[in-house]
């Protein structure tokens, strides 16, 4: 059972902002959520931010849903709202970011490698290495853990593609001997789909710049 449903909503001007379910009124919004549909919610409350990893960087508040807090989809407004709201941040700035917030970031896939057993807090997990690059050809070693592979591979194979760009969410940044490398979150979302706007035009600059690269299996 989770403890908290969580969520980032957006409005038109791509302000967005952290919402909260307790696992008290989880069962109460459960089929009324849909990620990508848009609602009017009433009745909710507005807290400051303490958490130590911030879903929302630039949002000093979140929101929390009540057992009276009303939600209402809303159809006619969807061209309006964004359907992807992203926090990409810049490679070079990831150190800024370290034990603050949870981070974005975007890149194209060129190191893939396979699932390994480790050792975490006394039990064994699963996780896998990846190495993603910017445009400026800046690697970054990323890290799933557990369900997020499975995440990461169906993806990957509905979404396959000789230029793989992909999209990380809510990552926490690690030090990694000296650099920056990025960890799944229980928060952690992937996209690779070409209709997001962000993914076709990273995937333009790296086609028209020909930097195209081969993904490489990390031993």
């Amino acid at each position: 059972d989770h403890l908290t449903t969580e969520m980032v909503f957006a409005d038109k001007k791509k302000n967005f902002i952290h919402a909260i379910i307790w696992s008290s009124n989880i069962l109460r919004f459960k089929n009324k959520l849909v990620e990508g549909n848009v609602y009017y919610v009433k009745k909710f409350s507005v807290e400051k931010n303490k958490d130590t990893y911030r879903v929302v960087s630039h949002n000093n508040y979140k929101i929390q849903f009540h057992l009276d807090t009303t939600v209402k989809e809303i159809i006619e407004e969807v061209a309006e709202i964004p359907r992807f709201v992203f926090e990409l941040t810049d490679y070079e700035k990831l150190l800024e970011k370290r034990n603050k917030c949870l981070c974005d970031v975007i890149g194209v896939l060129v190191g893939v490698g396979t699932p390994q057993e480790r050792q975490a807090n006394g039990s064994n997990v699963t996780c896998m290495e990846l190495h993603i690059e910017d445009q400026r050809k800046n690697r970054l070693n990323v890290t799933l853990w557990s369900s997020m592979i499975n995440q990461f591979e169906q993806i990957r194979f509905s979404n396959y593609s000789n230029v793989e760009v992909v999209i990380f969410t809510s990552m926490i940044v690690k030090d990694n001997r000296g650099g920056i490398s990025l960890s799944s979150s229980q928060s952690t979302k992937i996209y690779m789909d070409d209709n997001i706007v962000e993914i076709a035009d990273f995937k333009g600059s790296i086609e028209e710049a020909g930097l195209a690269p081969n993904v490489q299996l990390i031993c």
